[in-house]
């Protein structure tokens, strides 16, 4: 591995138009042009409470007291632990999301967004 390579792999690629991106190493997010955000997860990874955490405070500097409308890429083979599910639950991204949808690689993903 290089020094520019990422020890993250991402198997979707970046959006067509976008004016910021953000790269929390674990996961990319773009603001594209037409004002969704892109979330790319990373492949082989399991998020826990840090990361979501991480990726909520930059979704909250992006939305700068506005709602987003957001796009979440799951990458592949890409979990969560039981921390991140509670935390989820909670809802603290209600105040600054507008709307969500996520796109998922597999039955277990399903699953566990389901919860």
């Amino acid at each position: 591995m290089t020094s520019t390579e990422s020890k993250y792999s991402f198997s979707y690629p970046a959006p067509l138009a976008y004016y910021q991106k953000i790269d929390l190493g674990h996961t990319i997010i773009y603001q594209r042009n037409d004002g969704i955000t892109e979330i790319h997860c990373s492949d082989d990874f399991t998020y826990d409470l840090h990361h979501i955490q991480a990726n909520h405070q930059a979704l909250k500097r992006i939305a700068d007291e506005k709602k987003l409308i957001k796009l979440t890429i799951a990458g592949r083979f890409t979990s969560v632990t039981s921390e991140f599910r509670e935390y989820m639950a909670q809802g603290f991204h209600r105040y600054y999301i507008e709307a969500e949808c996520f796109l998922i690689h597999s039955l277990a993903q399903r699953l566990i967004a389901q919860f």
